[in-house]
């Protein structure tokens, strides 16, 4: 090795283009899967650009938005100074692609996932960081969506009883909400990121949830201080075949179609 080796490398990492190589300083990166709804999509990041609270300031936090293949991709001319805008070739991929490739050009210590037609409260970031600094970097993190299906609708968690104590660590991985999530980067990368076949009915989450659930020492916690609002609109085709992302399940993910189908348990 030469002497000047280490001041070499030292040279090229300050140059290199991810900035999380030396610490990039970003505490939370919010992630969009996005595709065809511009407007939804410059409303959310609006109402992450007005967060406000403890535990970060505005150049901490980073906005990802990975366009899946829309064929206008006019938006990225709309987006505010500074969003990461990646747009990837192949459309209908689904979600979770999205997902995972926002998290692997990402930069914070914390993975928000955000659905681009999602509002968010001023203290969404700030109360999600505040439970992490609570209850460490092995919790799942769900926010409550008001208005998920139609204006004045609760989010369908309360149906199954997450809601009556919530704010604490729990099991209830099933009832995860993957629109309004987040959770710690080393978290994300030990459950592998989100089944990138699991493209119909939503079930993206459930089976992520589970998985996150298998982990040792992990816990998921249902935060209201998370609240946001769900812009309503007809589902996606995708979303009419639940079934074809079940039997996939049934293939690749045995022990969770076992508990959550076969055993129904929630």
């Amino acid at each position: 090795m030469r002497n000047d080796d280490s001041a070499w490398v030292k040279e090229v990492l300050c140059s290199h283009e991810f900035a999380r190589i030396l610490n990039s300083g970003i505490v939370a990166s919010v992630i969009y899967p996005y595709f065809e709804r511009p407007d939804y999509l410059l409303r959310s990041i609006a109402s992450v650009l007005e967060q406000r609270g403890h535990g970060f300031t505005p150049k901490q936090i980073e906005i990802v938005v990975v366009d899946d293949g829309s064929a206008d991709t006019s938006v990225a001319t709309r987006l505010p100074k500074g969003v990461i805008y990646l747009w990837q070739p192949k459309n209908l991929f689904g979600a979770s692609r999205a997902r995972n490739t926002g998290a692997k050009v990402s930069n914070g210590k914390y993975l928000f996932f955000v659905d681009p037609d999602v509002i968010l409260d001023p203290f969404y970031i700030a109360s999600a960081l505040e439970q992490f600094r609570q209850h460490g970097d092995r919790i799942l993190q769900s926010g409550y969506i008001w208005d998920y299906f139609y204006q004045g609708c609760e989010d369908p968690r309360t149906e199954a009883g997450v809601w009556e104590h919530p704010n604490r660590p729990t099991r209830r991985f099933f009832q995860l909400a993957s629109g309004a999530a987040a959770m710690a980067r080393t978290l994300f990368i030990e459950a592998g990121g989100f089944d990138e076949d699991l493209i119909y009915g939503g079930w993206e989450d459930i089976e992520f949830g589970d998985r996150v659930g298998r982990l040792p020492g992990t816990t998921i916690l249902f935060n209201t201080g998370m609240e946001c609002r769900h812009i309503a609109h007809p589902p996606s085709p995708r979303q009419d075949a639940p079934e074809l992302s079940l039997e996939i399940c049934r293939i690749k993910h045995p022990a969770f179609y076992e508990d959550y189908v076969i055993r129904g348990m929630r």
